[in-house]
């Protein structure tokens, strides 16, 4: 069995508007029908430096959803772990191997994340950073390549090309801007 077989029958517990647990499913069975709760996911906005000018995108593989596509790293929270667990195992996996253990998360913030291309699909996202220059060590299942982008380059790219980016980063993104300028003079002059 590969790795993404082995991830669809790992367990995921969806909650109802108070996120409290209403039923746990398989990843697989919850996918074939999104409607059945919210679920609940970490991302991590990884800056290259205490500048906070630049964040690593991660350019999605094939061999799972939304191929090619550009996000931060970041997954579903799997039953009985909770945001803070995802957010370490998720940086681990996509991007930094053993060196996300000893990375410091910050925690930005939480919304529910609700997928313009599927009505029933929502999701309560936790938002961390950090700040690590590399080097990076994905583990080329989820990820294809990981490189840095300076901000404003981003907010261009999404103007221009929204298409390439997951609907999860459009949103990440979107709340990145709207909350952490009171934690950083640098975003905010961008």
């Amino acid at each position: 069995m590969n790795k993404i077989d082995e991830h669809m029958k790992k367990k995921l517990d969806l909650v109802d508007e108070n996120e409290n647990i209403i039923k746990t499913l398989a990843f697989g069975d919850y996918f074939a029908d999104v409607s059945q709760g919210i679920s609940k996911g970490s991302a991590v906005f990884v800056f290259e430096t205490e500048k906070l000018e630049r964040i690593l995108i991660i350019k999605r593989s094939s061999r799972i959803p939304e191929p090619g596509k550009y996000c931060i790293p970041g997954g579903y929270v799997e039953s009985r772990n909770n945001f803070d667990e995802t957010a370490k195992k998720e940086l681990q996996e996509e991007a930094l191997g053993n060196k996300a253990t000893d990375l410091k998360l910050t925690k930005i913030g939480k919304f529910l994340f609700s997928n313009p291309n599927e009505p029933n699909y929502k999701s309560y996202v936790s938002l961390y950073f950090t700040i690590f220059p590399g080097p990076f060590y994905p583990d080329f299942v989820e990820t294809e390549s990981c490189e840095f982008n300076s901000i404003k380059k981003l907010k261009k790219k999404l103007q221009q090309n929204p298409e390439n980016y997951t609907e999860a980063f459009k949103a990440q993104f979107k709340f990145l801007m709207e909350n952490f300028p009171e934690h950083s003079e640098a975003i905010t002059k961008v």
